[in-house]
């Protein structure tokens, strides 16, 4: 483990991004609602220290799986009301060198 703690990197009113760097070059991202009412939120990687035009596997911590399709430049997710989403995200190119 790296010990270093995620930090919020966008706030747009009651919607939250946190990220903060793991070992084996991943990214912890943290997706919170805040709000009364469900919105989607857009984690873009420039925000989230991946470069702009990456491919990236993400993992949902919560549902334990990772998702079927790779993302590019960013990740949405719907949330409802006063939720989070917690993804573990990697670079695709560094899932041959693990």
């Amino acid at each position: 483990p790296l010990g270093v703690q995620a930090k919020k990197v966008r706030m747009e009113g009651n919607l939250e991004i946190w990220a903060g760097p793991l070992s084996n070059y991943r990214v912890a991202l943290v997706l919170l609602n805040r709000s009364l009412l469900p919105h989607p939120i857009t984690a873009q990687w420039d925000d989230i220290g991946i470069p702009p035009n990456s491919v990236v596997e993400a993992r949902d911590l919560w549902e334990h799986k990772t998702l079927k399709e790779p993302f590019v430049g960013n990740l949405t997710a719907y949330l409802d009301s006063h939720t989070c989403k917690m993804y573990i995200c990697l670079e695709a190119h560094f899932l041959k060198q693990n």
